[in-house]
């Protein structure tokens, strides 16, 4: 029941285009079957940062006409909450829905009146175009005008119709709290009585009241009252879940799930008696085995076709034509995964398309079987060693097979005749840190020469690849030199930079080489080296009083090794070492002073990917102390 709850308009990508209204957006009465839902119209705005009121979400659905009703109510508190409300957007899928509206009314004063005949335009936006991805969405947008502060917003519609594929089953759940508050939420579903429909609460005991209408009617219903807002906190990994909702399903088991979806991502019925000559011969001109064809294949899908997904309608779900595919040299996951699936069967190594979602696997194993909680689609190379796993969207991975990069998707559904249910999918691992090894040399009272070398390995050279195929050097030279003009107030570069990149074992090194200058500041010459591990690496923004985890990077490991040569001045032999052991990180620093020489030590491993609440106190003492460390001064002369 996962209904357009983006009620107002936000600042979004319109394409224009002659859409045809008609057939897509209609003005009719409340259906029959809705229940009847009021709210209080007289209630004091609360004392609230918010500038809207909301005081009504009505959502009810019968499964059996496959019809959403939508029925909201916001009252305006200020003239930010007017701006918000103004716009009133209906987002919607065209491929398979349409909009019935069923009024739209504003309260003043007691009084009511229609704005049903206002300026409305429908859009097609867009979102995430920049990103590859087209949706075919559409916006029916009303731009109400005459809105004054307390005035109260109310408006009703439907959305008819469901996605094909997802006809037969029903499978959604209902979010219990939102990130707004609301004085009345109230939830209804119609189905049928003989459907055997399972339900899980999460994060709440919310019970529905459940009963039969008719023989053919079953009425499930939620009422919640004064519900807060939901709290979420700047930097809070993806697989936190506080919030109360519940999961309804209609499958019986993940096998139903994966028999569901067995059809889309199966090759089409004539690709052996009708194969692309094209994909022939480019299998034809990869030398060696199998396994390395095999890397090439993976190389091929996921360097030299473009990621751009068509998500409009059927092709949400269904995989196109990998012919199509290898042809356009575009697709989205699902066509990059079966492309792959393709050229592998034609080089004869089994393979199965893997559904995950990319951010919240973690949750996949305590979820109902339900074919919605999926967003991606990767693929299991299936040789007789053992399973090598290929997300065929990342490009410009090095590496062998046995050792390419796999994220951290946790739990994935694999879709093939023998598969039963979710499998566990390897972690994330790294074998080697990041080592940055930056010199200082001072070549003269005024002047010095900065030397940095970046050396990674295995996704983190992945990584590096991708930001200097996208950035280009110069375009990065120039970045950090403006990045040390800052620093320094002037530098130079005394060279472009170099890349070394072994893609084969997958280890690439950046050099960089600048000439920055030694400022003389209050009768003193000093020059500062800063440390990249602290001031890129180290989390210190973090509030110690928040109350859910808070996001690390994961995995993270890197070394840094500072060298100082300064002829125009003489260290005493002294050194010292820091070492912090937490839960979620591992932290070393050294430092040795001799004669014009110094070196310096950095070391970072974060252990696990968030800090738990419990833990967060500890953790910013800890990296408000190593922060400290993050500039050495070097005084040029005495």
């Amino acid at each position: 029941m996962r209904f357009a709850l983006l009620f107002f308009l936000l600042p979004i990508q319109m394409l224009m285009g002659s859409i045809d209204e008609g057939s897509l957006v209609a003005e009719a009465p409340v259906p029959v079957w809705v229940e009847g839902c009021d709210f209080s119209r007289q209630e004091d705005a609360k004392p609230s940062h918010d500038h809207v009121q909301y005081l009504l979400i009505d959502l009810q659905e019968n499964w059996e006409e496959k019809a959403q009703y939508i029925h909201i109510a916001a009252k305006a508190l200020s003239q930010s909450g007017i701006d918000e409300i103004a716009k009133l957007s209906i987002d919607f899928e065209p491929a398979f829905q349409k909009v019935v509206v069923h009024g739209i009314y504003v309260h003043r004063n007691g009084m009511l009146s229609s704005r049903l005949n206002t300026r409305k335009d429908l859009l097609q936006r867009e979102e995430a175009l920049e990103a590859n991805i087209y949706s075919g969405h559409l916006s029916l947008v009303y731009f109400i005008d005459d809105l004054r502060e307390g005035d109260i917003l109310e408006y009703a519609y439907s959305l008819v119709g469901v996605n094909p594929l997802f006809a037969s089953r029903y499978a959604d759940d209902i979010d219990f709290q939102l990130p707004i508050s609301v004085d009345r939420m109230f939830f209804r579903l119609l189905t049928d009585p003989g459907q055997d429909i399972h339900l899980k609460n999460f994060n709440t005991q919310e019970e529905p009241k459940i009963s039969d209408l008719s023989p053919t009617v079953r009425e499930w219903r939620w009422e919640l009252n004064q519900v807060d807002s939901l709290l979420i906190e700047e930097f809070q990994p993806a697989w936190y879940d506080s919030h109360p909702w519940v999961q309804l399903s209609e499958y019986n088991s993940w096998r139903d799930v994966i028999e569901l979806f067995q059809p889309f991502f199966a090759l089409p019925d004539d690709f052996d008696e009708n194969p692309s000559q094209a994909m022939l011969d480019l299998i034809a001109s990869w030398p060696g085995t199998r396994e390395q064809k095999a890397l090439q294949a993976v190389r091929f899908v996921q360097d030299e076709v473009r990621y751009m997904g068509f998500e409009e309608g059927i092709n949400g779900i269904k995989p196109h034509d990998p012919r199509i595919v290898f042809q356009q040299r575009l697709g989205d996951c699902k066509d990059k995964t079966m492309l792959l699936h393709s050229l592998l069967y034609m080089i004869g190594v089994p393979s199965t398309p893997v559904l995950v979602h990319h951010a919240q696997g973690t949750f996949l194993p305590d979820l109902l079987p339900s074919p919605v909680v999926f967003d991606h689609a990767i693929l299991r190379i299936d040789f007789e060693g053992g399973p090598v796993w290929v997300d065929p969207t990342i490009n410009l991975q090095g590496g062998s097979l046995e050792n390419l990069f796999f994220p951290s998707y946790k739990s994935g559904l694999p879709i093939n005749d023998g598969a039963q249910g979710l499998v566990d999918l390897p972690d994330i691992t790294l074998e080697e840190p990041t080592l940055i090894e930056t010199t200082y040399t001072l070549t003269s009272e005024d002047s010095a020469e900065l030397k940095t070398i970046w050396t990674s390995h295995g996704f983190k050279a992945d990584n590096l690849r991708r930001y200097v195929n996208m950035n280009g050097v110069v375009n990065i030279t120039e970045d950090s030199l403006s990045s040390l003009k800052k620093m320094y107030g002037g530098a130079s570069s005394l060279e472009t930079i170099s890349v070394n990149d072994d893609r084969e074992n997958n280890v690439l090194t950046l050099t960089e080489r600048y000439k920055i200058p030694i400022r003389k500041r209050a009768g003193k010459r000093n020059l500062k080296a800063f440390s990249i591990v602290i001031q890129n690496f180290l989390d210190t923004y973090i509030n110690p009083e928040r109350t859910t985890p808070y996001l690390l990077v994961y995995p993270l490991w890197v070394k840094e090794h500072i060298h100082i040569e300064n002829p125009f001045n003489q260290w005493a032999d002294a050194s010292d070492e820091i070492h912090i052991d937490l839960d979620a990180i591992k932290y070393d620093q050294s430092q040795k002073t001799y004669s014009h020489s110094a070196d310096l030590y950095f070391e970072l491993k974060h252990l696990k990917d968030h800090v738990s609440v419990d833990d967060v106190y500890e953790y910013w003492e800890a990296a408000s102390d190593i922060e400290q460390n993050g500039i050495y001064e070097i005084k040029v002369v005495e």
